[in-house]
């Protein structure tokens, strides 16, 4: 037999969801393929799309129940995953032109208007790069972009089309808690050795600032005092910030297990829960975020456990049984790490039981009063013994009005007209020159954290501002709309451009005044370590490991999965927690730092093997006879259980 012939034949047994594999491992080798590893001529980038959109048309065509222009349905899926496919930010298959190379992306050594002269301003508008003068580049592209347009829209149909829902699943059991740590061990042992490579700990600018004040007993609220106190409390144990390093790791190594066992109740295979645990053992992003003493971290701590608590509440919700004691504490405690560790993680905490409120109605009293009421109640406590016990002063008005300040700067940069009392009142604040200087779309750092901001000033005129700010949105809305183009870019696009850059992590503790530094006890490793992180920094790769749009469109993916599978319920409780958080910083993104979206890349880690999940669906032979949406009686919530 032809190889031809046996592979077509292989493909053809394969299991839906194996060749959907096949399918999105094709898509994605056709994104970065022909940008980051085949420099191809046009010639070749035509005919690579060609090949493959080809292929996979043909397949899907093949194992369709019938053409999808015969439906009506299907044309409208189709019609919708197409304009979806061509909203995802989809790369120039050829270099972008740009003012300088940059072989891999470091930091700046400080973000200031003089380091960040080359970002001044608004960025190209995604998609620019795209027209040259040369029309066989333009063909070429043009034919790519479509060949991958047409590609990711049949395999959103594929998975619209041929996942069957499951409606009804026997009860499930999980392992003893005691494997919790089993499956932490891996992830434990390689995070230690990044603490060993960067002993004590790595503590970037704004964990030093809180540093000072765990050693000077003297706290604010610049960053969230919570965290800061939190630092306090474990320096009582051990004077030392490899203290702090440890408990991260044994806190996220814990979170991972919670969600690894809960993977077991949705039946994924064996292979698939350890391949979640090796993946997040070895990903550089956990080994060296796991060590460094930012905030972010317990809160994407709080954020991987609210996943596992929902993971199992959706699980027994589809069974319809009552959530343990176990998994209502542990939703509100992740729920609290959220809302305390970040000063925009409150309304992520509270939106979040409100969204599966209004997904499971029957639930609703039960999820506010179990999990919103405990948050807010013991949120406000916190807040109150800052404020009137321990005389922590709130957070100041300056800094609460950065992205009011940011859009400010954007607007003045615009040239959007001021009138002679508003230009008076900018210039107090700071010379409007000054303004216009250091404004970049990607950073908020050289507009309020320069030697001529009069913070003063701003805090007694913080409402003052705050109209400035709305009239001036009213005035120039087109201005604050390429604002976030280009801001929120980091978000949503996958690759790199040449003239922008990624805050991915610190290689050790900056110099400081408090005898702090990284120092290696493994200084074999150090050379290897190195070679690692610089080369995950390469513009070629830096989209694989520090920019966070890959890992939110897998999500998605997933969760397009999960809806046809499950239901939209079930979907949505799952990935709740990323997607709001992630909405959340659309709004409030001033810098393009790897950590502010570090829990959506742990979680889209954690639910892959949800794909795999092991519960048989309905057999069914199209939409057209799917069976009415899951709606599961309210479980008696008289008892609790204890595998959960």
């Amino acid at each position: 037999m032809r190889l031809h012939c046996r592979i077509w034949s292989w493909y053809k047994r394969a299991k839906p969801s194996h060749r959907r594999i096949i399918g999105i491992s094709a898509w994605l080798f056709l994104y970065a393929g022909p940008r980051h590893w085949l420099p191809l001529h046009p010639f070749g980038i035509i005919l690579i799309s060609l090949i493959t959109g080809s292929l996979i048309f043909f397949v899907n065509q093949k194992h369709q129940d019938r053409l999808l222009w015969m439906s009506g349905r299907g044309l409208v899926v189709l019609g919708l995953s197409m304009l979806l496919a061509i909203v995802i930010p989809i790369p120039s298959p050829f270099p972008e032109p740009s003012t300088r190379a940059i072989p891999f992306v470091i930091p700046p050594a400080g973000i200031s208007p003089e380091a960040i002269r080359p970002l001044q301003g608004f960025r190209p508008l995604p998609g620019t790069e795209w027209i040259t003068r040369d029309p066989i580049r333009n063909a070429a592209t043009a034919i790519y972009v479509a060949t991958l347009s047409l590609t990711l829209s049949l395999l959103l149909l594929d998975v619209l089309w041929r996942t069957r829902r499951v409606e009804a699943c026997p009860e499930s059991s999980a392992s003893p808690v005691w494997m919790i740590p089993i499956y932490a061990l891996p992830c434990w042992f390689i995070w230690l050795i990044y603490l060993l490579a960067f002993y004590p700990a790595i503590l970037p600018v704004d964990p030093l600032y809180q540093w000072r004040q765990v050693l000077s007993g003297r706290f604010d609220n610049v960053h969230p005092a919570a965290h800061t106190l939190s630092m306090a409390l474990i320096y009582r144990l051990w004077p030392s910030p490899a203290a702090i390093a440890l408990v991260q790791i044994g806190a996220l190594g814990i979170v991972i297990g919670i969600i690894v066992r809960a993977l077991e109740r949705w039946r994924v295979p064996p292979a698939s829960r350890w391949l979640v645990i090796v993946l997040s053992a070895i990903a550089p992003a956990h080994g060296m975020m796991s060590v460094t003493l930012w905030k972010d971290v317990p809160y994407a701590i709080g954020m991987l456990g609210l996943t596992g608590g929902l993971l199992h509440m959706t699980r027994d919700f589809h069974e319809r049984r009552a959530p343990s004691r176990s998994t209502w504490a542990g939703l509100v405690v992740s729920s609290l790490a959220v809302a305390l560790y970040r000063h925009n993680g409150l309304p992520v905490a509270l939106m979040i039981p409100l969204v599966i409120a209004l997904l499971w109605p029957h639930q609703r009293l039960h999820i506010l009063l179990r999990i919103g009421l405990p948050v807010i109640f013991l949120y406000a406590a916190v807040q109150a013994a800052e404020l009137y016990l321990l005389s922590i002063p709130p957070v100041p008005r300056w800094f609460a009005l950065q992205v009011p300040a940011h859009h400010v700067a954007a607007m003045i940069y615009a040239e959007t007209p001021l009138t002679p009392a508003e230009q008076a009142f900018v210039n107090q604040i700071q010379p409007i020159d000054l303004w216009r200087a250091a404004y970049t779309c990607q950073f908020v750092d050289p507009v309020v954290n320069n030697n001529r901001l009069n913070k003063s000033l701003l805090d007694a005129h913080a409402g003052e501002f705050f109209a400035l700010w709305l009239r001036l949105i009213v005035r120039n809305p087109l201005a604050l709309i390429r604002h976030y183009l280009c801001s929120t870019e980091f978000l949503w696009r996958i690759t790199q451009p040449q003239d922008a850059y990624v805050y991915a992590f610190e290689l050790g503790t900056p110099s400081n005044d408090l005898g702090l530094a990284s120092r290696s006890l493994l200084p074999a490793l150090d050379k290897g370590l190195w070679l690692l992180l610089r080369e995950t920094l390469r513009p070629a790769w830096i989209w694989l490991f520090w920019r966070p749009a890959l890992s939110l469109y897998l999500l998605l993916w997933t969760a397009s999965l999960l809806v046809r599978r499950y239901g939209f319920r079930i979907a949505g409780m799952v990935i709740a927690p990323p997607i709001i958080h992630t909405l959340v910083w659309f709004l409030l993104l001033t810098a393009p730092d790897f950590r502010f979206q570090y829990p959506v890349y742990g979680i889209a880690l954690c639910l892959l093997p949800m794909l795999w999940s092991g519960d048989a669906p309905t057999d069914v032979t199209g939409p057209s006879q799917l069976p009415a949406p899951f709606s599961p009686k309210p479980p008696s919530l008289s008892g609790g259980r204890t595998n959960s």
